[in-house]
């Protein structure tokens, strides 16, 4: 499996249209958000999904708990968190 750095820097070479026709490129000042993220924040074996949008998702399993962190602004993502008790929504800042 490849790291998240290494995904992070196969995604920069997507180009729009990447998926389907008016798919957007994810932009670079989110990836590299998404780079110092990764070097703060503690996450175990990260995800990282591109959006058609040119957002990026990044998700990672830690116990029971299922994370979804949506990435749409630089240094800021919208945090799903599901486990058995529900899902919850919360802003992450880094």
């Amino acid at each position: 499996m490849k790291t998240a750095l290494e995904q992070i820097e196969e995604l920069r070479q997507f180009k729009d249209g990447w998926d389907e026709p008016g798919d957007l490129a994810p932009r670079h000042d989110l990836l590299d958000s998404a780079v110092e993220l990764l070097k703060q924040k503690s996450i175990p074996r990260p995800r990282i999904i591109p959006t058609s949008q040119g957002f990026l998702c990044i998700d990672w399993t830690e116990g029971a708990t299922y994370y979804v962190l949506r990435i749409e602004r630089v240094d800021v993502g919208r945090l799903m968190e599901r486990y058995a008790g529900g899902t919850y929504f919360h802003t992450w800042t880094w």
